[in-house]
């Protein structure tokens, strides 16, 4: 079993920006999986107990669940705590190896630290100034899962930080617009790699 959790905010008024990345990679994961999943209709539901919006589907005989949390990108944690209570995932328990871990919880997220069209898999690191991230590790007290990190620098890091809020709220214009699309589908590509031949052969592929 799979769980891949988007990162971002809900609403609107966020939906095209820069920090929504991770929701728009699972996102397009759905659209991608309509074609390779026989007889699934297959679309995000609010789950309640979850604060989140889920999509189920089974790749390769597993069961994948694509999550969208439902809160704000600063308390992501919150909902993927509960989605890994639930379906009753191992993190950092006794006898579940560090494979195990890996192949459960996936988290897609955008990147400064990264150029805009870059992707990178990382796994058991810590949140690299992302507060959603962060979130997710204070919550589960563990980092022993892997990211996708989907880069969004189109100048100095420094210079983004500056700019605040107001840099990965923004929306990408133009060309921009184009490289960020072929970045989130490169990034669902990687994940469904991933899903098939394992997370070290992602890595060894995208990075």
């Amino acid at each position: 079993m799979a769980i891949i959790v988007g990162l971002g905010n809900p609403g609107k008024e966020y939906k095209n920006t820069r920090h929504n990345a991770g929701y728009m990679v699972v996102e397009e994961l759905v659209k991608s999986s309509k074609s390779k999943v026989q007889s699934c209709s297959l679309k995000f539901k609010v789950n309640k107990k979850f604060n989140a919006e889920v999509a189920e589907f089974e790749y390769g005989g597993d069961k994948v669940v694509l999550a969208k949390p439902q809160t704000f990108m600063n308390e992501s944690g919150v909902a993927v705590r509960k989605i890994v209570q639930l379906f009753n995932l191992p993190v950092r328990q006794a006898g579940c190896s560090i494979v195990q871990l890996f192949n459960c919880l996936w988290v897609v997220h955008d990147d400064l630290d990264l150029e805009l069209g870059d992707i990178k898999i990382i796994k058991d690191r810590g949140a690299g100034g992302h507060h959603g991230v962060e979130s997710v590790i204070n919550h589960l007290k563990s980092q022993a899962f892997v990211r996708f990190r989907v880069g969004i620098r189109t100048r100095k890091k420094e210079e983004c930080i500056l700019s605040g809020r107001d840099y990965v709220l923004g929306e990408f214009r133009g060309e921009e617009r184009k490289r960020f699309e072929k970045a989130i589908e490169k990034c669902a590509e990687a994940v469904i790699f991933g899903l098939k031949n394992g997370i070290e052969e992602a890595m060894n592929k995208y990075n």
